[in-house]
């Protein structure tokens, strides 16, 4: 399903997306950090575009596929490599997934139940593969039927014992994703996914709140020292307030 209805809105979104890799760690965030005794300190950051237009952004976001998929291979030592193709200039771009999505049901139907982490690549000639990674073996001989009654002309299916070189076998394809960021744009698509529930290795997640996004770091430096300084006052106070057993009438340290 095309995301934009005509040309123009197309380029427009385009010219948005360029325009924030172009200023990806340009902006910085004040972040504020909270400790015991209601003691609070601010710092900055820079903010990351997360497009996948941009190197850096793209860079980082291809090193954490790697380690899902290492974790996944650590998590089940039996999985296998599935290939899945399709007859070029037959199919719609982004079918593919749906025909994922219809196997995966008749392999529930079966009572074959697995996990699954796919890569989808993009060929020069525009038609779409799926490299997947399942958690156990799968008869070849069934998926290849059914491949060929769901798509109606392709039956190219391969599948073999994933080992280390499947993460560099995957690589290479995820190296691809600056490539086809505008695909991201025309079809709402994903360039990779994996099962329900699966747990691919725990990243640290940023726990302070967000106080404030600035255009550029001098101000939010000083945004960040500014509210430092009250914190330490306001701490101080606390502090002092803590030393007085009993207050006198109509006083307040605060």
């Amino acid at each position: 399903m095309d995301t934009y209805n005509n040309l123009d809105s197309y380029k427009n979104k385009c010219n948005q997306y360029l325009q924030r890799a172009a200023n990806c760690m340009k902006p910085h965030a004040v972040l504020e950090a909270r400790y015991w005794e209601m003691w609070r300190t601010y710092h900055t950051v820079p903010v990351r575009c997360g497009t996948l237009a941009c190197p850096l952004c793209s860079s980082i976001r291809r090193t954490r596929i790697k380690k899902k998929i290492e974790h996944f291979l650590q998590q089940f030592p039996d999985a296998h490599m599935l290939t899945l193709t399709i007859r070029h200039g037959s199919h719609e771009l982004g079918v593919i997934m749906e025909y994922w999505k219809r196997l995966r049901a008749r392999f529930w139907k079966e009572g074959i139940k697995f996990k699954y982490f796919l890569v989808r690549e993009f060929t020069r000639k525009g038609t779409e593969h799926l490299h997947i990674l399942v958690s156990q073996r799968l008869n070849i001989v069934w998926v290849r039927k059914a491949w060929r009654e769901i798509t109606g002309d392709s039956f190219v299916v391969h599948i073999a014992k994933a080992d280390e070189g499947a993460v560099r076998y995957l690589s290479k394809y995820l190296s691809k994703q600056q490539e086809y960021w505008r695909l991201t744009l025309v079809k709402r698509m994903r360039l990779y996914a994996h099962s329900r529930g699966l747990l691919l290795g725990q990243y640290c997640r940023l726990t302070d709140m967000l106080v404030k996004i600035c255009n550029d770091k001098q101000e939010a430096d000083r945004i960040a020292e500014e509210k430092n300084v009250e914190s330490r006052c306001f701490h101080e106070r606390l502090r002092q307030a803590s030393r007085i057993s009993v207050l006198p009438d109509n006083e307040c340290p605060f």
